[in-house]
């Protein structure tokens, strides 16, 4: 459209033939528009519904109509392995050449490929960069992704008032993650003063958004008495409400009520089978409490062996928790022959990764070797 308004601009409209030519390129040049638009929604509905090889076909011909975002989402299904072996470095090219057409959400996700090295070497400087580009022009997921390297010092320094910043920009236009993110800010006191009134307001804001984590959240409120009285009811009611969302937290949080008796009978058997659906789901935390109950014989027979495997997996899925559990095997010989240095490596990622325990494990450790 930008070409045929400067031609038409150059034009008279007294000569005919040149006026006929405008007419007919700005007819065509709509007709292009629908159709690429006809297209990608087309290419959508089938992607909704899960029926991925329609949408590849679908959203390939939206593609060569036009449709950038078309573009986009055929980089989100290499990503993503929707229908296709999952190839990052085609997702690459799709997002490259959508985001040459000016589509934001394709600028993100170059980001997001350099930030999570998926197809590149990871580069948090040039993830920023994308991550700027689009959040500049509004893009809700690049606001959250930027205000994340913030929050957590990935290629910048921890900033938590730019980082609080910038999440609240992004949850004035809606976004559920960001709201979460605030009111974790508030709960833990980072870059503002702890606030529990805050983050509640903030988890329940996320939560009417429909943000699984944030659902999750508000239970654990309940759970710990911040903000409001302790409740295990209305705790094990928002770990509810969170399961059904898809959170893979909440179906551990709900395994730590039965594990520990939290407003229910204990009950290690219903336990494993939450801590088990957490775990399918890719929850850390959920990994380690399998492991638990494995290495404390609650439900199960006592085994290292098995609560060994269990802590590695929740480590690989970064559990603070699993991390310290398996310094804690290493040190004691538990399943393992003891080797204080893997004990010291263990301990020291659970202690980056935020475990207080980890800290109090490591100097006892240390002071039985001086």
């Amino acid at each position: 459209m930008t070409d045929v308004k400067q031609f038409s601009k150059k034009t008279s409209l007294n000569n005919f033939p040149v006026v006929a030519l405008v007419i007919s390129l700005l007819a065509a040049s709509c007709l292009n528009t629908i159709d690429a638009d006809r297209l990608y929604n087309e290419g959508l509905a089938y992607y909704n519904k899960e029926y991925y090889l329609d949408a590849l076909r679908v959203w390939k011909n939206a593609a060569e109509a036009g449709s950038s975002d078309a573009v986009n989402f055929l980089g989100l299904m290499y990503q993503r392995g929707n229908g296709v072996t999952i190839d990052y470095k085609q997702a690459m090219a799709y997002f490259q050449q959508a985001a040459k057409d000016g589509n934001i959400s394709a600028m993100s996700n170059i980001g997001y490929l350099y930030d999570k090295a998926l197809g590149v070497t990871e580069d948090n400087l040039t993830a920023i960069k994308w991550y700027k580009k689009a959040a500049d022009a509004g893009d809700l997921d690049a606001l959250f992704n930027l205000a994340w390297m913030y929050d957590h010092g990935e290629g910048v320094s921890i900033d938590y008032p730019k980082a609080m910043q910038l999440y609240k920009k992004a949850a004035e236009g809606g976004s559920g993650s960001s709201m979460n993110n605030i009111g974790w800010l508030y709960e833990h006191g980072e870059g503002v003063d702890t606030s529990f009134n805050e983050a509640m307001k903030w988890y329940k804001k996320a939560a009417e958004n429909g943000e699984p984590e944030a659902i999750n959240n508000v239970g654990y409120m309940y759970e710990n008495g911040e903000g409001v009285n302790i409740d295990y009811k209305q705790a094990m009611d928002w770990y509810q409400k969170a399961v059904k969302a898809g959170s893979s937290r909440g179906m551990n949080n709900i395994g730590l009520l039965y594990q520990k008796g939290l407003g229910v009978k204990v009950d290690y058997k219903t336990a494993m089978v939450w801590y088990n659906k957490g775990a399918n789901a890719g929850c850390g935390d959920a990994m380690n409490n399998v492991g638990w109950l494995y290495q404390n014989g609650e439900g199960v027979a006592v085994n290292y062996k098995t609560a060994m495997e269990w802590y590695k997996k929740g480590a690989q899925y970064e559990s603070a928790d699993a991390m310290n559990n398996l310094g804690w095997f290493y040190a004691n010989g538990k399943g393992v022959k003891a080797n204080d240095s893997l004990a010291i490596d263990w301990y020291n990622k659970a202690i980056k990764a935020g475990s207080a325990d980890a800290k109090d494990n490591l100097a006892a450790l240390q002071e039985e070797n001086e």
